[in-house]
């Protein structure tokens, strides 16, 4: 049950992957680090062959997820690092600090793009008093995507599954929310 706070040892390749899932509404893809290696003429010399999306969660689940993950970036720990600092493309993601600030982490998406900051030692030792992910990971993730976006077009916003129904929750018990 503690894997999704981060309890699990996983390489952010892992992380991205799985967030893919999120970012596509359903699909997980194999992440591309290297799309393509020239030699000094420019000749293509090793392509990356993309594998096809492998659907692991059905939509409305999966954007259902997605709208949390898009809370975090403009409500939540991302917020001030990402949202408010100026980036301003629909995204989602999910910081994250490790016990004895070890290690911190920023997975992101947007429609068309996951990426990951991950920050620590190679040994275990604290990167910094108070280190986390929000302060340290989250600012490097905007910091590359809005670098990224000067080159690419605004990707949009995400569209509700068919079968997703929205429903008022009482916050103060957790219930859907009645007239009363």
């Amino acid at each position: 049950p503690s894997i999704f706070l981060g309890a699990a040892a996983l390489h952010p390749i892992e992380l991205i992957a799985g967030y893919s899932v999120f970012a596509n509404l359903g699909p997980r893809v194999v992440p591309n680090a290297i799309l393509r290696v020239e030699d000094k003429n420019g000749k293509n010399i090793w392509p990356q062959q993309a594998t096809a999306p492998i659907p692991v969660l059905d939509p409305a689940t999966a954007f259902t997820m997605n709208q949390a993950l898009v809370g975090v970036v403009r409500y939540g720990t991302g917020a001030t690092a990402i949202y408010r600092a100026g980036f301003d493309i629909p995204a989602g993601g999910k910081t994250g600090t490790t016990s004895d600030y070890h290690d911190v982490w920023f997975i992101g998406f947007t429609r068309d793009l996951v990426a990951g900051v991950w920050m620590g030692m190679d040994n275990p030792v604290p990167i910094m008093k108070n280190a986390q992910g929000a302060k340290l990971a989250a600012p490097a993730w905007k910091e590359m995507m809005s670098e990224i976006y000067q080159r690419r077009r605004n990707p949009g916003d995400w569209t509700a599954a068919t079968d997703s129904v929205a429903v008022e929750v009482d916050k103060t018990n957790g219930l859907r929310a009645t007239p009363f």
